[in-house]
Order: C-alpha cells, then sequence, then structure tokens
C-alpha cells in the first residue's frame, strides 16, 4: 500500500535571543517527526509549517517551516531569536521512504536536512 499523510503539526519548544541557526533532524518511528531550529529577527515572531505535503510517486515527504510576527508578542526584546520547533507527520499504511525539510527566513529557503527512512 502506499503511504497517505494523515496529519502534519508543529509544537514550538522554545524561543529565546541566539543566533541566525537553521537546522533540523528527522526520526521515522510511528510517524515522522523532525526537530529543528529556525531563527527569526527577534523573539517577537515563531515558527509555522507553511507547508506538508506528501508526493507518493518520489515517495517523499516534503515540510516547509517558516516565520511569522506571534500576535501576542507585544514590546520584545531585540535580537535575532533561535525558535526551536517539532513537527510530527502521521500517515495512513506506511511512512514515507524520504523526508526534506525547508526553512523559509528572510534570506529565503534553505534545504536543511534530508533523510531516507
Amino acid at each position: 500500500m502506499t503511504p497517505t499523510l494523515d496529519d502534519a503539526t508543529i509544537a514550538v519548544q522554545r524561543n529565546d535571543c541566539g543566533q541566525t541557526t537553521s537546522d533540523a533532524t528527522v526520526s521515522f518511528a510511528e510517524n515522522v517527526a523532525v526537530s529543528g531550529t529556525i531563527w527569526a529577527p527577534d523573539p517577537g515572531w515563531t515558527a509555522v509549517l507553511s507547508a506538508a505535503s506528501y508526493d507518493a510517486d518520489a515517495d517523499e515527504l516534503t515540510v516547509a517551516v517558516g516565520v511569522e510576527p506571534r500576535d501576542d508578542s507585544g514590546p520584545v526584546v531585540q535580537c535575532i531569536a533561535e525558535i526551536e520547533y517539532r513537527v510530527t507527520a502521521t500517515f495512513l499504511d506506511g511512512l514515507p521512504g524520504s523526508v526534506t525539510v525547508t526553512h523559509e527566513t528572510d534570506e529565503g529557503v534553505e534545504t536543511v536536512a534530508t533523510a531516507t527512512a
């Protein structure tokens, strides 16, 4: 059977002053988990799941994480923010053979991780 993407969610783990860090790791278990860090102009921003799509022909999940201003930020410290996040993608009928993770920041789109099951 061909895997089907059932759901994908993002949860911000930490948002604090740091550096322009952009990385991610992928793990395969009952689902696909992506743990990563993306940077933003300041801690008044948050990580968002811009897109998650599964290409059955390529057997590949593509996850795009971006940043956007938080609605509740109020006054914030002026520093580069490091935002740690976790994306969880659940599938029906198996898992994808590969995963590509991209980050979308002020500097454009960058591939930060590729992994195979």
